[in-house]
């Protein structure tokens, strides 16, 4: 396994910014949570956190991950995936208690994104942390911190009770620990991603996207020969089988239940057909899924199988209309504002364009430094790839990019960094 060196330490100075950053982020959350209702109307804006905290509460209850789906007039028993629920229960299926927890994951990534961005950058040659190149890769560490804890999606998505949060800490984490090589922590990262899968069903493809990618790049980057790729798959077959494995008994609990074997949940065939159907745009509303024929009398697993036949059927007949159909979704996604009704005020897109629109020229910079390797850079775009992936195969929302807002904040730290450097230099010259 190739060992890279990086500073352990860090210094006083950087350690007292670090704190004034964490606690920073920290007060803006919590001041959110303090300001925001804990009504029913209030969690009836969202209807998924209406289901996750019924799910929380049927399982503190009863012992059973279900609940009520009032649409269909049924208990569903594998709508959602088992991870965000189980928090939920964790915090007594309080509202409060789960926002204030959800802010602390939530200042845990703008940690992992400090950890991160020096580990990327010091990890370039062995640079001392007191010479000019090792106080910008401080620097920048300190900038990526600072942009997480500023950034006004995570702020908006920790007080919300949505799986977002707990899966966007969980993929940071997972990488950072990923990064620190030895076979201990590599494990902690693997299990990290792992649980990630348990929280969404995008994890499925993370996981064995970003470990393919880490180890391509930082465990054998000798080369990318046609031998060399076969051996990187060789590698990854174990880490592939431990997230088979591990996903069995979410899948044996689903057949006992349901005598079906379901390795993600019911909702992805309501997901697929929200993606594909006549009069898509890109944006999710299944408001007319209950107007189908035949939808009603069905259970959750010949609902999911026929509304994802269905969407299959539309996207084939279809074909043509999938390549701006995708591009709708991307653009969607990757807004620097709410698109949403609900969430589209004017203040609300005023502070979104004010931190994006900044943060994804300075990302741009960022790709283009040599401060980071391309190694680097590919696997902290790695997260942005998959969730645009996960787009195109269902709707394009801002939720779906939290995984990847806060790895992006690497490269627009080291953009900061680059413009700094630049400007330094005009001015010398023009003295």
């Amino acid at each position: 396994m190739c060992v890279t060196w990086y500073p352990a330490a860090v210094c006083k100075s950087s350690r007292r910014i670090l704190f004034v950053i964490l606690t920073a982020a920290l007060l803006l959350r919590i001041g959110l949570v303090i300001a925001q209702p804990v009504t029913a109307q209030s969690l009836d804006r969202l209807p998924d956190q209406r289901e996750y905290l019924s799910l929380a509460q049927n399982l503190l209850q009863h012992g059973s991950l279900s609940f009520f789906d009032p649409r269909f007039g049924q208990t569903v028993y594998a709508y959602r995936m088992p991870g965000y629920p189980i928090l939920l229960a964790a915090c007594g299926a309080s509202v409060s208690l789960a926002r204030v927890e959800q802010c602390l994951i939530d200042v845990s990534s703008v940690l992992a994104i400090f950890l991160i961005t020096r580990q990327l950058l010091f990890v370039r040659k062995h640079i001392p942390v007191t010479s000019v190149e090792g106080r910008r890769a401080e620097a920048a560490a300190l900038i990526a911190a600072a942009l997480v804890a500023l950034d006004p999606f995570y702020i908006y998505f920790a007080n919300l009770l949505l799986s977002e949060t707990l899966f966007a800490a969980l993929v940071v984490w997972g990488i950072y620990f990923l990064l620190r090589h030895t076979m201990p922590p590599f494990l902690v990262g693997v299990a990290f991603l792992i649980a990630a899968a348990y929280v969404k069903t995008t994890g499925l493809l993370m996981f064995p996207a970003v470990v393919f990618v880490f180890i391509l790049n930082f465990m054998a980057p000798a080369a990318y020969r046609l031998s060399d790729l076969r051996r990187v798959c060789l590698i990854c077959v174990p880490f592939f089988l431990m997230l088979f494995l591990a996903m069995i008994p979410w899948t044996w609990r689903n057949h006992q239940l349901l005598d079906s074997w379901i390795w993600t949940t019911t909702n992805s065939g309501v997901t697929l057909y929200d993606s594909f159907h006549p009069g898509v745009t890109g944006a999710s509303d299944q408001r007319f899924i209950t107007a189908l024929p035949g939808v009603m009398s069905m259970n959750e697993v010949q609902r999911s199988r026929f509304l994802a036949a269905s969407a299959r059927n539309w996207a084939f007949s279809n074909w043509t209309q999938i390549p701006k159909l995708s591009a709708m979704k991307i653009l969607r996604g990757w807004s620097p504002i709410p698109l949403s009704r609900d969430f589209g005020k004017p203040v609300y897109r005023i502070i979104s364009a004010a931190y994006s629109i900044p943060f994804d020229l300075l990302c741009l910079v960022g790709l283009f430094s040599p401060r980071l390797t391309r190694r680097a850079k590919l696997l902290i775009g790695t997260p942005a790839l998959v969730v645009t992936m996960g787009m195109v195969m269902s709707v394009g929302s801002i939720r779906y990019r939290m995984p990847a807002e806060a790895p992006l904040a690497v490269l627009a730290s080291v953009g900061v960094i680059e413009l700094f450097d630049r400007r330094k230099f005009e001015e010398r010259n023009l003295e």
